[in-house]
């Protein structure tokens, strides 16, 4: 599922649907491919997590906490470990 909102300013919300229970994890990567930005959810089971209560919010910002500038970033979800699927973002300040 599309990120949400997408332009973001600066906060998304990465919604996605999982058939079964699987090991999650959220990554953000810039556009020369570095990754700025990892979250693992865990094991979660089977369903929707696409309300903002349920999908993964990332704050615009990198691991180390610093707010990245504004353009296109790439998010990718991956849930266990065969399925993964991958995403653009435009982010604007």
């Amino acid at each position: 599922m599309p990120p949400f909102p997408s332009p973001a300013n600066p906060a998304v919300w990465v919604a996605f649907l999982l058939g079964v229970d699987s090991e999650v994890e959220v990554r953000i990567y810039d556009v020369a491919g570095n990754l700025v930005w990892a979250l693992g959810l865990g094991n979660l089971a089977r369903g929707a997590y696409v309300s903002p209560a349920r999908a993964a919010r990332w704050n615009g910002r990198s691991t180390t906490g610093k707010r990245l500038a504004s353009g296109t970033y790439v998010v990718e979800v991956t849930a266990g470990h065969t399925a993964s699927a991958r995403r653009r973002i435009l982010v604007l300040k």
